[in-house]
């Protein structure tokens, strides 16, 4: 079982260039990311978890392709604080109470940059046209963290974004 959380994701760009009426964005993100794993297949409820609060370079800009705006968003830590539990031998004993994740999530924080950990995301958004309600998109993410235990996690995803109502 495997549960995200992303309480903090800000991004801010400036306009570098506006070609056909379609500007280039250069800038920086923020973000709060919560992990947890549990493998009760295995019999453990010993939980796994990644924490992190980032921050990256972002860029952002619209292609046209096939007379249709695909929107392209790509972005890359470069530092941040991280929390990854201690490697320790498998117990029979454990709790998995709201408070433990809480206290476990922000436990043994360490800063870091590209050597202890990468979070990579590219998203491609097909734009609405005017009338449309449905936007398709689709979010590459991949996040790997290099000291023991290490942690490797690949996401694909595709993205459904309904309009209510008049903007």
């Amino acid at each position: 079982l495997a549960w995200r959380l992303r309480p903090i994701d800000i991004n801010y760009g400036w306009a570098v260039t506006d070609i056909e009426s379609k500007p280039f964005y250069l800038g920086l993100y923020l973000q709060g990311n919560y992990g947890i794993q549990l493998y009760p297949e295995l019999r453990s409820g010993h939980s796994g978890w990644m924490t992190s609060y980032e921050i990256g370079p972002m860029v952002s800009f619209i292609l046209n392709i096939l007379d249709r705006d695909i929107n392209i968003n790509f972005t890359t830590s470069i530092a941040g604080v991280t929390s990854r539990p201690e490697l320790q031998p498998e117990s029979h004993f454990y709790s998995l109470s709201v408070i433990d994740f809480l206290k476990d999530a922000h436990s043994n924080l360490e800063f870091g940059m590209s050597n202890k950990f990468n979070h990579i995301q590219l998203g491609l958004t097909l734009l609405r046209e005017e009338g449309e309600r449905l936007s398709i998109g689709y979010e590459f993410e991949a996040f790997s963290y290099y000291d023991s235990p290490t942690f490797r996690f690949i996401n694909h995803s595709l993205n459904f974004n309904l309009m209510i109502g008049e903007l």
